[in-house]
């Protein structure tokens, strides 16, 4: 993607993993792509280092903790109840603000922009 015309390229990539969005940013640095300025970079799981990163990544807070503290006491209320109701938890994630992420800026002339949401409504 990042290798399309400058017209065509995307204005922000959303990463699986922290991991790969710190690839993406050498990579699209080795291209000579700046980030934020050129190219939003978001990962996911907001691991340590995601703070120190240059610059520092925007990511997905993943609550592991609290991930794992609810799966104990799903598990602890399955083994004293095993015909207890399947129950289903939702934990939401929080957005981390850091420095890889920026409006995109204006669009170079020529560049063709679509939008998800126009063509579900076209």
């Amino acid at each position: 993607m990042l290798s399309l015309p400058v017209t065509q390229r995307p204005t922000a990539i959303f990463c699986a993993t922290d991991m790969i969005a710190f690839g993406a940013i050498q990579t699209a640095r080795k291209m000579g792509i700046k980030i934020p300025e050129h190219l939003s970079i978001v990962g996911f799981d907001n691991y340590d280092q995601a703070a120190y990163f240059s610059p520092p990544l925007t990511t997905i807070d993943q609550p592991f903790y609290e991930m794992g503290r609810i799966a104990v006491e799903l598990l602890e209320s399955i083994v004293e109840d095993p015909q207890r109701e399947t129950q289903q938890v939702l934990i939401e994630p929080k957005l981390i603000v850091r420095g890889s992420a920026a409006p995109p800026s204006a669009p170079p002339p020529g560049h063709k922009t679509s939008s998800f949401y126009e063509k579900l409504s076209g």
